[in-house]
């Protein structure tokens, strides 16, 4: 298999030159007999065609030239139906027609060398010229990328992985911005090497064409045969098209961090709409953990729950499909298995771990508990087979024991707890951290071990690294983990009875979580709740309450009155276990 991919990428490579070549020919033959046309010997020709067609397109219908002529040299008769080097596109075509047409004469340029070439009009058309350079230009870049990116990939490891957790959103207790599945994982390692800068690199360059040939004036130019023109057209707007779909994952993600969630949301279902029709695929179990994902941060749970199931349910299909189609194969199964394993291997764990996050954060602990068991028990024994052992396996165990330790905290196990997230930071460590808020959210939580274990130095110890971490960036990623070690802090602080530092840290943590999540987000109630709490052992009564009324308020309208973390009244303070020791 490692053979059958090595021979695919390098089809793909020498594809890319070729086309790279192919334009770059046109555009410079193109270029070399529109500047010579001006010097060409001319001749009288009969116009044959002059017509303009409507056709269908995108907006609706466009004029379309046919236009023939027939010329002779040297007693030979030729015919063709070039006006310009380069074609008529982005020109008045109907005009051309009609200056042709009422023209006296039919004045015929052609190459005193190959006489069977010839135009209307001397000069070349700049616009479609820079297209065929920008054609040739993107296909030694993707080139490139690809290069670039298989060296690296060996650098770290044999196969084409890159190494590192990517662009992954999990639900950590202080920043939901981290919740989510490894599918973010497997999908932000395509997006952190090739497809992103690939998707930049393609639009980057088409504006920057689209904007040169809009604002300058045309150049006489004679244009591409109506066939190869159809080739490339068919050639790049399908290479155009598959990386399109490709990016709409990482472009999830993408926005995902930003808190463009409505965007978010329109992306993700598009690539779910995309997918639809392959009930069993990867990309479809993929597309219903994004769409998880986005529902989830827009606090609609048991949207988010449904989604989260049918990924479950769609990978359980894809296995039974994979295992029956194993059953009447007698040379293939292991291949085949073996296969399906190394793409996909992690994904099962993934889809587990995350219906596990949207469990915990309803407060269903026990069965959060469940899953997140399970999917660490998946994470381990794919670590133990070397063919699966690769960065994706590694950051769904990293991210199996974090959910597992949250929970461990919260039912009180805090030794299990201290162990479960001390070796997540370790699998993480093994990365490069490409985003250190990661580590961050898990030394947050680590934190909160140590502070209920009365384990105050090291607690403090471990936030004031997170803080070195997350501090001096504006990213709404960083600074919501900024919020949960904040968050942490003002809980150690507390316990210690350092009362004044702790309110400063639980009004920064509040601000920035009111600056970037969603009015009735739990995190916002986690905070108030703290605060009344503090406010509680300062002798602030009033303000508790009215706090405590504002975190009812937020639990209420995500998850009913049966949250843990719901008062049952505005004074009685009421809390969940993972609150407890403020």
């Amino acid at each position: 298999m490692k053979l059958l991919s090595s021979c695919s990428w390098l089809l793909a490579q020498i594809l890319r030159l070729a086309l790279c070549l192919f334009f770059a020919y046109v555009a410079t033959g193109d270029t070399t007999n529109g500047m010579a046309s001006k010097n060409w010997p001319r001749t009288n020709g009969t116009l044959t065609t002059a017509e303009v067609r409507q056709v269908k397109s995108k907006n609706g219908t466009e004029d379309q030239a046919s236009i023939q002529y027939r010329y002779t040299v040297n007693g030979h008769t030729y015919t063709a139906d070039r006006v310009q080097f380069g074609g008529l596109a982005y020109r008045d075509q109907r005009n051309v027609v009609e200056t042709l047409k009422n023209g006296k004469e039919l004045i015929v340029y052609y190459n005193p060398n190959q006489p069977e070439i010839s135009c209307l009009e001397t000069g070349f058309n700049l616009k479609i010229i820079l297209l065929e350079y920008a054609g040739s230009v993107l296909m030694l870049g993707l080139s490139i990328a690809d290069l670039l990116k298989k060296r690296k990939s060996k650098d770290v490891r044999p196969g084409w992985k890159m190494p590192e957790e990517n662009k992954r959103l999990r639900s950590m207790p202080g920043l939901k911005q981290q919740k989510g599945s490894s599918s973010m994982d497997r999908v932000e390692d395509v997006s952190k090497t090739a497809t992103a800068k690939t998707l930049i690199f393609m639009l980057t360059i088409m504006a920057i064409v689209f904007a040169v040939a809009h604002f300058t004036d045309n150049v006489h130019f004679a244009g591409i045969p109506s066939n190869v023109l159809g080739i490339l057209v068919l050639l790049f707007g399908g290479m155009l098209v598959i990386t399109l779909i490709s990016s709409l994952p990482p472009l999830v993600a993408i926005l995902m961090r930003l808190r463009k969630l409505e965007l978010a949301e329109l992306v993700a279902n598009i690539n779910a709409a995309i997918y639809s029709p392959f009930p069993a695929s990867y990309e479809t179990v993929l597309a219903r953990g994004l769409q998880a994902e986005v529902a989830q941060e827009q606090l609609q749970y048991m949207k988010a729950l449904s989604l989260s199931q049918q990924a479950l349910n769609a990978m359980a299909e894809r296995k039974a499909l994979v295992a029956r189609a194993l059953e009447h194969e007698e040379q293939l199964p292991k291949i085949a298995r073996q296969l399906d394993q190394k793409h996909h291997a992690a994904l099962e764990s993934v889809c587990t771990e995350s219906l596990g996050c949207i469990l915990f954060d309803m407060g269903l602990y026990d069965e959060a508990m469940v899953h997140a068991q399970d999917a660490l028990r998946m994470a381990e024994d794919l670590i133990k087979d070397p063919s699966t052992a690769n960065a994706s396996t590694k950051t769904a165990l990293a991210n199996a024991l974090a959910l597992k330790g949250r929970i461990e905290n919260i039912l009180g196990s805090l030794d299990a707890a201290k162990a479960d997230l001390e070796r997540a930071i370790a699998v993480r460590k093994e990365f490069k951290q490409v985003y250190p808020e990661r580590i961050a959210i898990l030394m947050a939580n680590l934190a909160s071990t140590y502070t209920m274990q009365s384990e105050y130095r090291k607690a403090e110890n471990l936030i004031d690294d997170g803080l070195k971490i997350v501090d001096g960036s504006e990213k709404p990623a960083m600074e919501l983990a900024k919020a949960t070690l904040l968050f942490y802090r003002a809980e150690t602080k507390m316990r210690s009875g350092q009362y004044s530092i702790a309110e400063k840290s639980l009004r920064e943590c509040l601000a920035l979580r009111e600056k970037w999540l969603l009015p009735n987000h739990l995190e916002i109630a986690e905070a108030q709740l703290a605060f009344a709490n503090l406010n509680d052992h300062l002798g602030k009564s009033r303000d508790a309450a009215q706090q405590r009324q504002r975190a009812a308020a937020i639990l209420k309208a995500c998850f009913g009155d049966n949250h843990p973390l719901m008062p049952t009244t505005d004074t009685i303070k009421t809390r969940s276990k993972s609150l407890s020791s403020i």
